[in-house]
């Protein structure tokens, strides 16, 4: 696969292109581990969706470590979040103060939803990841590059970033 630079500009045959090939790998999920590319904000959106989705079908939680929960990027997701929620947990951990949005609102507000902020003066060093379940993630190389990591089958890993999650999630629970 093609290695695109962080002044990336998609257009939409790439991004159709890009839809196809995640489409295949989603539906190939149980058939073999596949880890593949994300090297742009607009292939974030397409995988974010799919892990959304995988989290709908397979009635599984989602969890988000991220910097602020950028509300022009998660905002995109609101029915799926709302699908989602009436069965299954949304939980977000944001190193800073998440960004005011609806998809923050609608995750804050419900029952199912968990927000919490490290607020932290730097960046962690742990790297941001949308997890559906114990296998389905975006894990990010570079933040400053939008590059990550993608997989729907992913077991090692996804179990890696979940416990991950759990322990910061810990960690900020008792320092409150």
């Amino acid at each position: 696969m093609k290695k695109n630079k962080s002044n990336y500009q998609s257009d939409d045959a790439e991004i159709k292109a890009y839809r196809e090939m995640v489409e295949k790998h989603y539906q190939r999920k149980e058939k073999e581990i596949i880890e593949f590319d994300n090297s742009s904000i607009a292939h974030a959106e397409v995988v974010t969706e799919y892990l959304f989705k995988y989290a709908i079908e397979n009635k599984t939680d989602i969890k988000i470590f991220t910097g602020r929960l950028k509300a022009n990027f998660y905002d995109k997701f609101l029915e799926q979040a709302r699908t989602l929620l009436r069965t299954q947990k949304i939980s977000i951990i944001c190193e800073k103060q998440c960004e005011e949005g609806r998809f923050q609102a609608l995750v804050g507000d419900d029952d199912n939803g968990e927000i919490l902020n490290i607020n932290a003066s730097q960046d962690i060093g742990v790297s941001h990841f949308v997890l559906a379940g114990e296998s389905a993630y975006r894990d990010e190389k570079s933040d400053a590059l939008k590059t990550a990591d993608a997989s729907f089958n992913g077991h090692m890993r996804g179990s890696f970033l979940s416990v991950l999650f759990d322990e910061i999630k810990n960690k900020i629970s008792l320092l409150s």
